[in-house]
């Protein structure tokens, strides 16, 4: 049976954050033209080549830069799509608020104005299936305000549900 080996960049092949010791990248550079091998780092593409050589680079059969804080930072969930975040405001009832100012839909949140009857926040984030749960999870102690198109999605839903009862 052959052998891949999967090997992290940071604190294996490298020193962290730190280009690849040249005696190690002499012996490397032989082992991996002998050997099957996948490199993972949690740093993306850019930090990677900071550190490998493009050479070794290209020996690698796969690159697995598993940074995943910066692929889900513009979403609720883990629902990404190719579109760009956006700009949605929503607002809380006031028996709400304190559950949402406490616990953020989103890193981006933020809290725009206190009304007589709730809280307006604002996040920045893209659309998706996640954002549309929580939302319709808050029933009728949420209103989106903005984007009219994910308010007119929200709406449709509701009005769905209700021929449901």
């Amino acid at each position: 049976m052959d052998r891949v080996y999967i090997l992290d960049v940071d604190g294996t092949l490298t020193p962290s954050r730190r280009m690849m010791v040249e005696d190690f990248l002499e012996f490397f550079n032989g082992w991996s033209k002998r050997n099957s091998f996948w490199l993972v780092s949690g740093s993306d593409l850019d930090k990677i080549k900071e550190q490998v050589p493009e050479y070794i680079l290209e020996l690698a059969d796969g690159l697995f830069t598993c940074c995943g804080n910066q692929f889900y930072k513009d979403v609720i969930g883990v629902t990404v799509s190719n579109s760009r975040p956006q700009r949605i405001q929503f607002w809380i009832d006031k028996k709400n608020a304190p559950y949402v100012i406490t616990k953020p839909f989103h890193k981006s949140q933020r809290l725009i104005k206190h009304t007589d009857d709730g809280v307006i926040f604002n996040i920045f984030v893209q659309i998706n299936y996640e954002l549309e749960r929580m939302i319709l999870g808050f029933g009728d102690s949420i209103e989106v305000i903005k984007p009219d198109k994910l308010r007119n999605r929200i709406l449709g839903k509701l009005q769905m549900a209700v021929k449901n009862y």
